[in-house]
């Protein structure tokens, strides 16, 4: 049901039979997403005159499953390394489903955002072995420091404040981020009046902690005293 699914998301209920390669390429990589690695993927067409009709017909052969090897962490991960491993399912015989790590990956990284570790980073690394069924991973991570974002000065609107400086959606703590926060802080305080608005920015790391601190400075708010 996946694949017939990928199938038709893609190429439509009554694709047309020139584009059978390309639906067969796409099967394979569906089954190397699972970690079938040397599928094979034939197809055959079958016209009929009464009623008219085409049949396209796929002979698949998955070939053996992948089977995790050797797990290694490299790096900070924020939690025990046997618990990362657990979390990722990456014991060792177990079948490799890169699909599946990959969705196990994004879930352990946005739990680490929700916690303030806001650039945090884990890309895992395969080597294949045994004729392509064995896959030893290399977990590369960096939990790197945790972000706090304070704001001083001239409050802004609770809700408005994640739009304006938006580190935890972006992952990002950089500078270029921060600047254009502290541009979209000015321009958001400019519609609501206050041109002479300013937010300058500043960050201050120590001990695994960054600390990034907004200070808000609206100014007078101006307003329409005469048309002419």
């Amino acid at each position: 049901s996946r694949i017939r699914r990928g199938l038709i998301d893609r190429y439509g209920s009554s694709p047309i039979p020139e584009r059978a390669p390309d639906m067969a390429a796409l099967i394979q990589n569906q089954l190397r997403e699972r970690g079938y690695l040397r599928p094979s993927v034939s197809t055959s067409v079958e016209v009929a005159h009464n009623p008219h009709q085409t049949t396209l017909t796929f002979t698949m052969t998955a070939g053996e499953r992948a089977k995790v090897g050797v797990v290694e962490v490299n790096g900070t991960p924020g939690v025990p390394q046997p618990e990362l491993i657990e979390r990722l399912g990456l014991r060792a015989g177990a079948p490799y489903d890169p699909d599946t790590l990959a969705t196990r990956v994004d879930q352990y990284l946005a739990e680490r955002r929700q916690r303030g570790y806001v650039e945090a980073r884990l890309a895992p690394v395969v080597r294949l072995a045994s004729d392509d069924h064995v896959a030893n991973v290399a977990l590369n991570v960096d939990q790197g420091p945790r972000v706090r974002v304070e704001f001083r000065g001239d409050p802004l609107p609770d809700d408005r404040r994640n739009e304006l400086v938006p580190v935890t959606r972006e992952g990002s703590a950089n500078e270029d981020l921060l600047e254009d926060a502290s541009n979209a802080i000015e321009e958001y305080l400019r519609g609501q009046g206050y041109r002479d608005a300013i937010a300058p920015h500043t960050r201050e790391e120590s001990a695994g902690e960054l600390r990034i601190t907004f200070t808000v400075k609206r100014g007078p708010q101006y307003r329409v005293a005469d048309i002419q």
